[in-house]
């Protein structure tokens, strides 16, 4: 009986099994090419010369090109006494990994769009010697519209597959933003009404998305009011912006006016606030019969109006503006003595004038002075004026102007004096002789 041997060649190992104490031919190869890849595999066909030595016979080839994996050499050899078997097969993949998938490990950011550094892990599929790894990616930028993550896979033979891409749109750079006042200032750079504040953003990336609704100011006062909002683009990068706003509703308000009135002249006092840009002084009625005349702008805490027409009573509006164009205003009343000179309780001497506001139509005036709760004097000049003398008569008695208190009194005479026709009293006044 003829013994039996086997040999297998898988790959590029031989495998050789023979009977115990069997001996027989030998069948060996040498692989004239081929390219080797990983773990055994071959990246390409593979061509093999067979070479058998101590047969008489067998029916092995020559030489053998294998192609694929499934290509094999079965073929036996027999030195006459041991037939031997011998099977040549090789592991072959010539075909490339296919990229199946790019996956991102997150969600993008916002709108489609990435604004942090995203991680892309690739898959593939080998269908002959199967996926041995594929690549992983990372996208950290530039901003892009049409930013790409390449990767690819390889198979356990060794072969790589074609880059794929993954796509995807990356943008972090926060907009630019832009805070608005709606209109220009109400005076010298101060808002004094309510105000409103637009945001608007530019964004070259991605686009804005949302900006902060518009804001009005409305207080409280201040030098250095700030507004602050800002815009979000598509992809969530934000920015803010700020203005500043002088803001000041509050007039000034002045206080301690007064005004005295001397003969014909009134000076009017006050205090203003630190805030006070001015002061105006109106004067009703005005100068030349005109309404109302402003007399004095500016900054002063004093005033002297000497053009009072006696017998009238003014009305004095002390207007305070600030820079913002605030306004307050106060009013008062200044009655003009008819009876004008001398000076209420002035001191007079002998020669002095006493004078008071005419009345259309007299034609002379009464003048009584008394000293204490005495008549003294009755006088009927026909102007309005009359001069004190050192000495005079009344009802049949000398008069002298003597040290005291004197009151006086002025009754307008119309017609002829002997009609004793009188109008109402004009006024009265005090002077004093020492």
């Amino acid at each position: 009986m003829r013994a039996v041997a086997a040999v297998v060649v898988i790959g590029a190992a031989l495998l050789a099994v023979a009977s115990a104490g069997a001996s027989g031919p030998i069948v060996s190869y040498s692989i004239t090419a081929g390219t080797l890849g990983d773990n055994g595999w071959y990246r390409s066909a593979v061509t093999v010369n067979f070479s058998v030595q101590g047969a008489t016979d067998s029916d092995c080839p020559l030489a053998k090109t294998f192609k694929t994996s499934s290509d094999a050499v079965d073929c036996t050899a027999t030195d006459g006494v041991v037939v031997a078997h011998f099977h040549f097969q090789f592991k072959i993949d010539t075909d490339a990994p296919t990229v199946t998938s790019a996956t991102a490990d997150r969600a993008p950011d916002g709108g489609g769009w990435y604004s942090h550094p995203v991680n892309v892990a690739f898959s593939g599929n080998d269908p002959t010697s199967g996926i041995a790894s594929c690549t992983t990616g990372s996208y950290s930028g530039p901003d892009s519209s049409s930013a790409t993550v390449t990767g690819s896979c390889r198979d356990n033979a060794g072969n790589v597959s074609a880059t794929a891409s993954f796509g995807l749109r990356y943008d972090t750079t926060p907009p630019a933003v832009t805070a608005s006042p709606a209109r220009p200032p109400d005076s010298n750079g101060w808002y004094s009404k309510p105000v409103d504040v637009t945001f608007t953003g530019t964004d070259g990336g991605s686009g804005i998305s949302s900006c902060t609704p518009t804001v009005t100011y409305s207080g409280p006062d201040s030098a250095a009011a700030t507004i602050t909002g800002g815009c979000v683009d598509a992809a969530g990068n934000k920015a803010t912006a700020s203005t500043t706003l002088k803001y000041d509703t509050t007039a000034p308000k002045l206080s301690n006016v007064d005004v005295s009135v001397v003969s014909r002249t009134a000076t009017l006092t006050w205090k203003e606030p630190s805030d006070t840009a001015a002061v105006a002084v109106t004067r009703l009625p005005g100068l030349r019969s005109s309404r109302s005349t402003v007399l004095y702008r500016g900054l002063a805490t004093r005033f002297r109006d000497a053009s009072l027409k006696p017998g009238t009573t003014y009305r004095y509006e002390l207007a305070a503006s600030d820079a913002a164009g605030n306004t307050s205003t106060v009013t008062v009343a200044a009655p003009a003595p008819a009876l004008y000179l001398p000076a209420t309780g002035a001191r007079v001497a002998a020669g002095t004038m006493l004078r008071w506001a005419p009345v259309k139509g007299a034609s002379y005036y009464n003048v009584q002075v008394y000293r204490g709760t005495h008549k003294v004097m009755s006088v009927w000049p026909t102007q309005p004026g009359f001069k004190l003398t050192r000495t005079w008569v009344f009802d049949g008695k000398k008069q002298r102007l003597a040290a005291g208190h004197y009151r006086w009194y002025v009754w307008p005479g119309h017609g002829a004096l002997k009609a004793a026709k009188y109008g109402r009293l004009i006024g009265g006044n005090t002077f004093v002789v020492r």
